[in-house]
Order: structure tokens, then C-alpha cells, then sequence
């Protein structure tokens, strides 16, 4: 974002606040960012979004006649990405400012919705496909959430998720991880807050989604060597990186 150690803080407050948590700490100081704060990006963001990307595209099987979700948005990313491929879009987040930057590139085939899961009720048997990125996270108890997203699903829709491992966390410059928050320096003093971030396993997330009623659970680990981290993201590390690093647990579930 908008520095080495910031930039992983950032994208931890931003992510908390684009999701329907209702967990207070560290939201309140961050709530009230100035539109082009959310612009902002750093090599942590893009490596991750760049593994997130070849994985759904090679899963996601893409029919022109598709409607689907963008669940907690922010920026639009996935929206952006499927709208020239799909019938329509639907982008619902729970922050309108990043959603006003969405507004402006003015695509003709998405709605943009500001709120969250309680907007679903609106759309049952809706989507044919649904992604949920980087947000599962946030949640302290997500079954309600992933009830209301199966609901908003076709028979024979697909729910994508995507959640980070501690990888993104430990050993991270400037981050601390106790319990389920993580501390993290608020830029305007460096006075240290706590978000809620709640780092689940492959078997946790599988168990979640079987528990809510998803057929055809697949989980699996988006793994990294650390030989072929770019040097700026190596230099975000404490102690050097080794080995197979496993930096999100991504999911596909069918209804």
C-alpha cells in the first residue's frame, strides 16, 4: 500500500472493513479513508491477487449467460475482471467508497449495491456463481454468512472463496498475530490496534462449507516457492522465507 510495513496493515484494514463483522476494533479509525487511499498497492497485494487470479480462472468455468456475485467487493477487482465475460455482475460492499470508484468506470452490465449478506435475502436462487475473496477471514463465525450465500445460489451454482494462511501474517515486519488479531501500527502515530482476523485451516474451511449444505467441496493450499518471491516481498520478512510458502487457502463449492 503505501509503504513495505504499512502496506500488509493496510490491506488487513481495508479487507476488515469491505466485510459485515461485527467486531469493532481497529474499523472505526479506518472506516472514513479518503477515496484514493484505496488505490494504493504493494507487492504483497499484487503476488497474492496474481496466484488468487490464475487459480479462479483455470476453475471457473465462464458462460456468457452467467449472473454473478462479487461478494464484499471493494474496488471491484473480480468484477471487472468477469463483466466483459458475463451477462451481469452484481457488486455488493459494505464501504461505498471504494464502491464510488467502481461507479466511475461506468460498466454497463454491473449493479452495484452497497450493504452486505443481509442484501441477499433480495436474491434467492439468483447467481449462477459467486466469489468471495479474501474476506472469510473477518468473519468470527461465518456459517450464518455462507447459509445466506448458498441460498443466493442456482441449484448447481459454484461458490469461490479465497482466505489467507498465517503466511500473510507471521513474520511480517510490523505485524503481530495473537490469537484471532492481529496488531497492526495505524499509520497516522504508529499506535498499535487490533483487528480481528481469524486464520482457518484447509479441514476448518472444508468443515464450514459441508456444514452449510455445499456439495462437491474442493480445498487446497496456493503455495509459492520462497526462491521466486520478488526481492520487495523477501524484504516484508523477518527471518529469510524457505521452502513451499502456503499463502491462501482458496476454495470451490457447488450447491
Amino acid at each position: 500500500m503505501l509503504s513495505v510495513i504499512p502496506e500488509v496493515a493496510e490491506r488487513l484494514i481495508i479487507a476488515l472493513i469491505l466485510t459485515n463483522i461485527m467486531v469493532g476494533k481497529g474499523i472505526k479509525e479506518y472506516f472514513n479513508l479518503p477515496e484514493e487511499y484505496f488505490s494504493h498497492r504493494g507487492p504483497t497485494v499484487d503476488l497474492i491477487e496474481e496466484l488468487e487470479e490464475k487459480w479462479f480462472l483455470n476453475n471457473i468455468k465462464i458462460n456468457r449467460q452467467d449472473v454473478v456475485l462479487d461478494f464484499a467487493c471493494g474496488l471491484g477487482r473480480w468484477t471487472k475482471k468477469l463483466s466483459p465475460r458475463v451477462r451481469k455482475v452484481y457488486s455488493i460492499d459494505i464501504s461505498p467508497k471504494p464502491l464510488s470508484s467502481l461507479k466511475k468506470q461506468k460498466l454497463e452490465n454491473i449493479k452495484i449495491i452497497i450493504g452486505s449478506d443481509e442484501k441477499l435475502i433480495h436474491f434467492k436462487e439468483y447467481f449462477d456463481k459467486i466469489i468471495f475473496a479474501q474476506g472469510l477471514e473477518f468473519y468470527s463465525s461465518p456459517i450464518t454468512l455462507l447459509k445466506k450465500l448458498r441460498y443466493s445460489l442456482k441449484q448447481g451454482g459454484e461458490l469461490f472463496i479465497s482466505t489467507w494462511t498465517p503466511v500473510l501474517i507471521k513474520d511480517i515486519r510490523g505485524l503481530k498475530l495473537e490469537k484471532d488479531y492481529v496488531i497492526v501500527p495505524r499509520l497516522i502515530d504508529n499506535k498499535k490496534i487490533e483487528v480481528f482476523c481469524k486464520l482457518r485451516t484447509k479441514n476448518e474451511v472444508k468443515n464450514l462449507l459441508q456444514k452449510t449444505g455445499y456439495k462437491k467441496v474442493q480445498v487446497e493450499f496456493l503455495s509459492i516457492d520462497a526462491k521466486s518471491l520478488p526481492m520487495k516481498v523477501k524484504k516484508l520478512f523477518t527471518k529469510k522465507p524457505s521452502g513451499r510458502l502456503n499463502v491462501l487457502v482458496i476454495a470451490k463449492a457447488i450447491k
